[in-house]
């Protein structure tokens, strides 16, 4: 929604995830919950209600293939040339 704001149409929200559990709490909700996961309240479902009212799609991709990780992590050698080269539009060496 803030994209819009701004002016850029989004046609597609993909989120990428590298969780398994989550990616099946996410799109279950609380079907997907077991019992140590009882205690989650309903606020946060937020991103099944997304996925329910086809706002947002949830897809795997490998730890490997995270950009993210190149802003979260400190990252070295080849995993930090492979994303630092995605980032900024180069090819990779």
């Amino acid at each position: 929604m803030f994209m819009e704001e701004q002016g850029y149409p989004i046609e597609k929200n993909i989120l990428y995830q590298d969780n398994m559990s989550s990616i099946l709490l996410e799109k279950n909700g609380r079907s997907s919950a077991g019992k140590r996961s009882r205690a989650l309240n309903i606020r946060y479902f937020f991103v099944t209600d997304q996925v329910e009212k086809g706002n947002l799609t949830i897809k795997h991709m490998p730890t490997n293939d995270m950009w993210g990780d190149y802003m979260t992590k400190p990252l070295q050698g080849e995993k930090f040339r492979k994303f630092r080269a995605l980032i900024q539009g180069d090819q990779e060496d």
